[in-house]
């Protein structure tokens, strides 16, 4: 082998192996959380969307929904919008905004952190957050549920 065939070997050797060793990892996967009133084991990723854009208000039982989410700004809550939702965090933003404004909506609970999420979903009638599965070490008060998207 000649030697530029070597170094061209070499360096595509070298590009591949930067692309395994610098791949991001996949994100950690959600779970759904909601208070433990709310009579649902599991939700699609259809009506997940709804309820997190504030488009669906209330519950099959009828139950207003309140939507409680880590604040903004926070890397998590960007995350799950993105990778769950499959929005971007601005375009949530505006339809918070939009169904605030007219009054069809009430604005999300927004907290800083996941123990504060369980805890609020917990006391909240109706409530649904969100959490990481990683995160499952927040206290659950006994007040809430997990359930899986389908």
């Amino acid at each position: 082998m000649t030697k530029l065939k070597h170094h061209i070997l070499l360096m595509i050797t070298a590009v591949m192996c930067s692309v395994v060793v610098f791949a991001k990892p996949p994100p950690d996967s959600y779970l759904i959380v909601v208070n433990s009133e709310v009579k649902v084991e599991s939700v699609s990723s259809k009506d997940l969307r709804s309820l997190f854009t504030l488009k669906r208000q209330l519950w099959q039982d009828g139950t207003p929904v309140q939507v409680v989410t880590l604040q903004s700004k926070m890397s998590d809550h960007s995350e799950f919008i993105q990778s769950v939702l499959r929005l971007f965090p601005y375009q949530v933003k505006r339809l918070w905004e939009r169904q605030v404004f007219t009054g069809s909506a009430r604005r999300p609970i927004q907290v800083d952190n996941y123990e504060k999420l369980i805890e609020q979903v917990g006391n909240t009638r109706g409530a649904i957050g969100y959490i990481k599965q990683s995160q499952l070490k927040a206290k659950n008060n006994g007040k809430v549920i997990f359930i899986n998207i389908h």
